[in-house]
């Protein structure tokens, strides 16, 4: 695998990698963080929606408070003056003050007064709904001892908000006369106000038991999530403390919707912005090293190919790595050349003192086969060349050598001298052998060279020589009457015969 395939691999697996810490770095930590947004949101929306309803609860509180510490209702609790009521309290005038209805007792939970907005009925003569009393009655009865309240109630015909108030003399001095209550139904529009205030239509729904009580005690509201919209639930207790009121309405999810598809387009950036700046690197490589490397690479084959070194590869200048790669690689080039010249001058010394050496030269291996050997040697045996290579020497025909020959793998210098009795041939010949061992460039021993010189002629001259010796002394010896000998240059007796040493 080439380093621009490596080099690819590399970079799609971090592009690939980086893409997936982003893109888990953006779903986990981004978007979570616009969910939170998101319910902070809905919290928010609850908050809004409770205190829309808690201000008209509140406004219809100081309504009430307003009433019940009015002396003429204080007054008519006692006289029960029908013309303060047709002056003061007519359906018309509950009306307009958004009420729907008032509800006047006395300390002992009578009523006095009831008037609904909108009944043509005489106020003394309309009674009061059981359901609604029996919810009224319990709310009179809590407000004894100056207590009073305010909330929903909901009864038969749908939600009231309600207000309490134990009715006083305008400075709020007793004693308690009474108990005023006044109540305002939540209609459709009602409804059209809280949701102007929020921004969101809402929707109001009876909450059956108190299947709600955990939700209500724990955060008082429920959103219910879907792909676009969220619903929202806000659970409302009624004036007795028990949850009885559903607000519903739903909220688009903005903020997780933009928030996802930032998200998303962000990822997509990254995956793009990966891609181009990936893109712009490889073609930069590729411009700026790779078609270099690839002529370098190039170059380099051919040199190798054809092994010639007078070839060099082209100059990059020294302006970047790839051209003082050249400029080393063509120095190197040029030292190699000068080297493989110096080599083959010597090996062409070698072979030339090897081939025309007067003494007989083989070379053998850790085997002691014969790996190589001169034509002197050839001629010495009377043998040719290829009959010589190859040879064991372990089975040669004269025994006494093979020690010698043993010895230089043993990285021991030996010499042999004696009459030698060739193995491919017939011949005998007095030589001089030396044998030494030879070592590869690690100081191994990978075999041996042995020199071979002739003395057969010397051999026969030391023969006449001895012969002439021998000759000389008989001749000398038999000299009768003359006493002879002989002195070396400093007058010592060498030799003297019998006629001499009898003198």
């Amino acid at each position: 695998m080439g380093i621009k395939e490596k080099l690819l691999i590399t970079f799609s697996v971090t592009l690939f990698a980086f893409i997936l810490l982003y893109s888990f770095t953006t779903e986990f930590l981004v978007v979570k963080g616009f969910h939170q947004l998101e319910h902070e949101h809905i919290r928010e929306s609850s908050t809004l929606a409770l205190r829309a309803f808690d201000l008209e609860i509140a406004n219809l509180d100081a309504m009430a408070y307003d009433w019940a510490s009015w002396d003429q209702i204080y007054v008519y609790v006692d006289k029960r003056d029908r013309e303060f009521i047709k002056e003061n309290m007519t359906p018309s005038i509950l009306s307009d003050v958004g009420l729907s209805f008032v509800l006047i007792t006395d300390n002992g939970a009578r009523i006095i007064y009831y008037q609904t907005s909108g009944s043509s009925k005489d106020p003394v003569d309309e009674p009061v709904p059981t359901e609604k009393w029996q919810l009224l009655k319990k709310l009179v009865q809590g407000c004894r001892g100056g207590n009073h309240s305010s909330g929903v109630i909901f009864t038969e015909d749908g939600f009231y908000m309600i207000a309490a108030r134990p009715i006083l003399k305008s400075d709020d001095s007793g004693p308690q006369n009474g108990v005023l209550v006044i109540g305002r139904k939540i209609d459709d529009a009602m409804k059209d106000k809280i949701s102007r205030i929020i921004g969101h239509r809402v929707k109001m729904v009876h909450i059956e038991g108190e299947d709600k009580e955990s939700s209500f005690t724990s955060q008082g509201y429920e959103a219910l999530l879907r792909d676009s919209t969220c619903t929202l639930n806000i659970y409302i207790k009624d004036v007795f403390g028990t949850p009885s009121l559903d607000l519903e309405f739903s909220l688009p999810r903005k903020i997780i919707k933009y928030g996802t598809t930032s998200a998303h387009l962000a990822i997509l950036a990254a995956i793009t912005l990966g891609v181009l700046l990936g893109g712009v690197l490889l073609w930069q490589l590729k411009r700026l090293v790779f078609s270099k490397l690839d002529q370098l690479t190039s170059e380099v084959e051919e040199i190798a190919e054809t092994k010639d070194l007078s070839r060099r590869l082209p100059a990059y200048g020294d302006e970047d790595e790839l051209g003082i790669l050249a400029n080393g690689f063509n120095s190197l080039l040029e030292k190699i050349a000068s080297f493989n010249e110096e080599l083959m001058l010597s090996k062409n010394k070698y072979k030339t003192l090897f081939e025309q050496s007067p003494a007989g030269i083989f070379v053998f291996d850790t085997d002691l086969r014969v790996v190589e050997c001169n034509q002197s040697i050839c001629n010495m045996i009377g043998a040719p060349k290829e009959a010589l290579l190859g040879v064991n020497l372990r089975e040669l025909r004269h025994k006494e050598i093979i020690p010698h020959i043993e010895a230089a793998l043993k990285g021991q210098r030996s010499k042999y001298y004696g009459l030698y009795e060739a193995t491919t041939t017939d011949a005998k010949i007095w030589s001089s052998t030396t044998l030494a061992p030879m070592y590869n460039k690690d100081g191994e021993i990978i075999g041996g060279i042995g020199i071979v010189e002739d003395i057969s002629e010397m051999k026969k001259y030391e023969w006449a020589l001895e012969e002439s010796r021998a000759h000389l002394e008989a001749v000398l010896e038999s000299a009768s009457g003359y006493g002879i000998l002989t002195t070396d240059p400093n007058l010592v007796i060498t030799y003297f015969n019998k006629e001499a040493e009898r003198i």
